[in-house]
């Protein structure tokens, strides 16, 4: 692992390595004391990942993005002056706890979402949140791998890539949230109109609905424009 990441999250490696180990250990069953150098690697990146959700917890390296969905969902964040000179280990386990939580508000946030969840039409945000989305949240995994980048075909208005494990796939859903309240204050039959146009013109939704929508209404506030100056 790099130094500089190292640096970063405020442990040395030789902090870091018992860790690891422990979690091996876990990951074998404790029948074995050997693991591949690619499972290592994931295992360092396990806890590293723990551990910086331990410090977002902290508000040391707090996601600006989501803060208003969690002010809504009431998610508890630990106070900026709480002690942060801790061991790696409990700062891992802390983190541990830290992404089970995570993980149980952006499912919670899903299920606000598909209460009046509509697809408008569109074939990949259905299979995405439909069908895709319930099988992340079966298979993810916040002990060995928590650092999964998940993939979903949806495009999604603002970027989440800078994001890993659940935190890219809370930042995605408050986005849907987002879209979708957006997208409500619209007439379902016009908002599914123009995304049948869109979709017969380019053949897949290559954008978000809400930028299809937005992008519609600037083009007829261009043409209004255009017909009152003739």
């Amino acid at each position: 692992m790099k130094e500089g990441f190292e640096s970063e999250i405020g442990y040395e490696l030789k902090e870091l390595l018992p860790v690891v180990r422990q979690l091996a250990e876990k990951y074998t069953g404790f029948e074995s004391s050997s693991i591949t150098y690619e499972s290592a690697q994931q295992l360092m990146e396990a806890v590293i990942y723990r551990i910086r959700e331990d410090q977002n917890a902290a508000g040391m390296d707090g996601i600006a993005e989501g803060r208003e969905e969690n002010q809504k969902l009431q998610i508890p964040t630990r106070k900026e002056d709480e002690k942060r000179e801790i061991s790696a280990m409990k700062a891992y386990q802390r983190g541990y706890e830290a992404v089970v939580q995570k993980a149980k508000d952006a499912n919670g946030l899903y299920n606000k979402i598909m209460e009046n969840f509509c697809d408008y039409g569109s074939r990949v945000l259905y299979e995405t949140m439909v069908v895709e989305m319930p099988k992340f949240f079966l298979r993810y995994d916040a002990r060995f791998a928590p650092q999964g980048v998940p993939l979903f075909d949806y495009p999604i208005s603002q970027s989440a890539e800078k994001f890993l494990g659940i935190d890219r796939v809370y930042q995605y859903l408050c986005c849907i949230h987002r879209e979708q309240e957006f997208l409500q204050n619209f007439p379902e039959e016009d908002v599914r109109r123009i995304c049948t146009t869109y979709y017969q013109k380019y053949g897949e939704f290559s954008a978000s609905l809400r930028e299809i929508i937005c992008g519609e209404m600037s083009r007829e506030e261009k043409v209004g424009s255009l017909e009152q100056d003739l």
